[in-house]
C-alpha cells in the first residue's frame, strides 16, 4: 500500500520510517539528514516534512511581526501573511540543495539566516518593531550640544532600558563587522529575535533620549528599580 502526498505516492513504509525518526525526537536537522542519506521514497517523504516544518516556521516569524490591527478583517491580515510566506519559502527551500552543514548548530544558524534574509528582504517588510509616526532624520534626532551632555544623556538612556535591550545595544556596538550570528551566539538567540530585539532597543531609546531633551525625566529600567527596592 501506499500513501499520495501532494501528487507524489509515497510507500507506507517511507511515512512509517520518517514518523519513527520524528517521533524520536529528529527535528528539522535530523530530516534534513535523512533527505539527504534515506532511500529515495524515505528522502523524498523527509523532505516534505522538512519543508512544511520551514514553511510552519516563516509563517510564524511573519505573524510576530505583521500588526493585526493594520488590517480591515482577520482574512486581509492572513492574505498578507500567506503572500509573504510564500515568496519567503520560494527563497529558503531552493538554498537546501546547496547547504552543506552536517552539525545541529551549523544548521539552525544556516536556517536561520536563509529565513531572516528572506522575509527581510520583502518588499512589504516594515521594520521589525516599526512604531507609526513622522519619519526622523538626522536633523531631528537628539543631538546633544557637547560631549559631556552626550555622554550624560546616553548614560541616562542606557540606565532606562530593559536589561536586555541594552544588553543587545552594547553587544552590537563591540562586535566588529556586519555580521548579527556574532550578536545572536553572545547573546544566545537567533539571529531574527537579535535582529527584532535590536531594533526596539533602538526604538525604545530614541523615544528616551527625545523626552531627555522636552525636558521629561526618565526613569531606570526594571532591574534597576527591583535593585533600589531590596
Amino acid at each position: 500500500m501506499a500513501r499520495s502526498t501532494e501528487a507524489i505516492t509515497v510507500p507506507r513504509y517511507a511515512v512509517a520510517t520518517v514518523n519513527l525518526m520524528v517521533g524520536n525526537g529528529a527535528g528539522p536537522f535530523g530530516l534534513y539528514l535523512l533527505s539527504r542519506g534515506a532511500p529515495c521514497s524515505t528522502s523524498r517523504e523527509a523532505q516534505r516534512r522538512l519543508h512544511a516544518h520551514i514553511h510552519q516556521q516563516i509563517v510564524h516569524r511573519i505573524e510576530a511581526v505583521v500588526d493585526r490591527a493594520a488590517f480591515d478583517s482577520p482574512d486581509a491580515y492572513a492574505a498578507q501573511v500567506q503572500e509573504r510566506a510564500e515568496r519567503a519559502v520560494a527563497l529558503v527551500l531552493p538554498a537546501l540543495a546547496s547547504c552543506r552543514v552536517r552539525q545541529l548548530n551549523e544548521f539552525r544558524r544556516w536556517l536561520d539566516r536563509r529565513v531572516d534574509d528572506a522575509i527581510a528582504g520583502d518588499p512589504l517588510a516594515a521594520p521589525p518593531a516599526a512604531v507609526p509616526g513622522p519619519a526622523r532624520t538626522e536633523t531631528n534626532l537628539p543631538l546633544p550640544t557637547s560631549p559631556r551632555d552626550r555622554d550624560g544623556r546616553l548614560a541616562a538612556v542606557l540606565r532606562a532600558l530593559p536589561s536586555n535591550e541594552r544588553r543587545v545595544l552594547e553587544v552590537r556596538a563591540s562586535v566588529s563587522g556586519p555580521s548579527w550570528a556574532s550578536v545572536a551566539e553572545r547573546l544566545g538567540l537567533s539571529v531574527y529575535a537579535t535582529r527584532v530585539l535590536h531594533a526596539r532597543a533602538l526604538e525604545h531609546a530614541r523615544e528616551l533620549a527625545l523626552a531627555l531633551l522636552s525636558g521629561h525625566p526618565v526613569h531606570g529600567g526594571e532591574d534597576e528599580r527591583r535593585g533600589q527596592a531590596a
